[in-house]
């Protein structure tokens, strides 16, 4: 009866205030099918009731039109950013720490080349070849369900070397060692875990990723990059003799930043005997023990010819640092210089401090006619204004002076 009175009331205040235009025709038609609400509907619909709204209601599982549970999830995943400072046209690595993840190469935006062949993915070591300009090199790390976790940008940016280093400290694949004045160089990994045990045997025996494991440390500092090459050095899907290259980065480093003990125990762990000789006595040189130092250096002159080198440029810094020496140590390092006289960098090099040498025995006349032969040879700019200088001073000091 109620509902019936409504219907009536309603009709009649639509006949009242209109003019029976054929919008107002169409509502009368379809007063049949109102639903009228009562005062709870009133309620729940303004919210007075304490009823939750449908948004709250949803399950956790349903969305709302024209988004998706995908694009969801994606905005969740984290990214992680690191920056690599590699020089140009060089080999180097990324290493991710893995346990049970999957680690994909996503993308690579930039002028660097993923050297697929020689890397190992399953361990999570990527190799790459950088250009002249810089980089953008993007993983993505699954988890064994297939459910992304996180995104890895690596932003590698290309450095230019001011100077040209010497062919003995630059040519790591032969096996050389950088100076200790040199441990600061080196750029950037997150580390290998080697928990992966599906390894490629052939891989390891015919590649030779040394180098590329040694320049991926480069821009580090030196306590980052002992980090990430004692991670290196502990797993075992590294090849023993890149585990040797290892070592004799992290001597350098730890030699340069007069971590005796640690260095001493690094060495005493390498293969090669000469390399464990060389090391010992550049130890020993910085800790100022010149007699032992260079009885190790001359034990170290039977190793290949980058050893040889370093060794005796480190026996002219002996000497140059005590201010003496015997002729005869000074001819031995000639004569081993000359050896060497085809690599124009080494010989300049090692030719200017003997020079240097033989004016504290004093024979200032030998050191002249070193002086000359370069000025008057076939040598770059830079060494022959190096011998001018040189020989500039030596004339100051006693040639000319009255």
């Amino acid at each position: 009866m109620r509902n019936i009175f409504s219907i009536l009331l309603i009709s009649f205040a639509a006949v009242s205030f209109t003019c029976c235009s054929q919008e107002h025709l169409i509502f009368m038609k379809n007063l049949r099918n109102i639903k009228l609400l009562n005062l709870k509907d009133i309620l729940d619909e303004s919210g007075l009731s304490g009823k939750k709204s449908r948004q709250a209601q949803e399950l956790p599982g349903e969305s709302k039109p024209g988004i998706s549970n995908e694009n969801i999830i994606k905005s969740n995943v984290e990214s992680y950013n690191k920056e690599l400072i590699i020089p140009s046209d060089k080999d180097f690595s990324i290493s991710i720490k893995l346990s049970n993840d999957f680690v994909v190469l996503k993308s690579v935006q930039g002028d660097s080349v993923y050297m697929k062949d020689s890397s190992r993915q399953a361990n999570g070591l990527f190799l790459f070849h950088s250009g002249a300009k810089d980089s953008k090199i993007k993983f993505q790390d699954f988890d064994v369900n297939g459910d992304l976790l996180k995104n890895i940008n690596y932003y590698v940016k290309i450095k230019v070397p001011a100077v040209t280093l010497p062919q003995q400290m630059s040519s790591t694949a032969a096996g050389a060692s950088s100076s200790a004045a040199s441990a600061s160089q080196a750029a950037v990994t997150s580390g290998i875990t080697g928990s992966m045990t599906d390894t490629n045997a052939q891989g390891k025996s015919n590649i030779d990723i040394s180098p590329a494991i040694i320049s991926s440390v480069e821009g580090l500092s030196p306590t980052q990059a002992l980090h990430e090459l004692s991670r290196m050095l502990a797993s075992p899907d590294i090849a023993d003799n890149e585990k040797e290259m290892i070592r004799y980065r992290m001597a350098d480093i730890m030699i340069g930043q007069r971590s005796f003990g640690d260095a001493d125990k690094v060495i005493n762990d390498m293969q090669d005997q000469y390399k464990k000789a060389f090391y010992t006595g550049r130890s020993l040189l910085e800790h100022k023990d010149y007699r032992n130092a260079l009885r190790h250096y001359l034990d170290s002159l039977g190793g290949d010819d980058p050893t040889r080198k370093q060794a005796i440029l480190d026996m002219e810094r002996l000497v140059l640092s005590i201010g003496a020496a015997e002729k005869d140590l000074i001819e031995r390092l000639k004569s081993e210089t000359i050896k060497y006289k085809s690599d124009k960098e080494f010989y300049v090099s090692s030719m200017l401090s003997i020079a240097r040498i033989y004016q504290y025995l004093p024979d200032i006349y030998s050191a002249r006619e070193i002086y000359e032969s370069i000025i008057n040879g076939d040598y770059s700019r830079e060494q022959m204004e190096k011998a001018e200088q040189a020989y500039d001073q030596l004339k100051k000091d006693f040639l000319e002076y009255r």
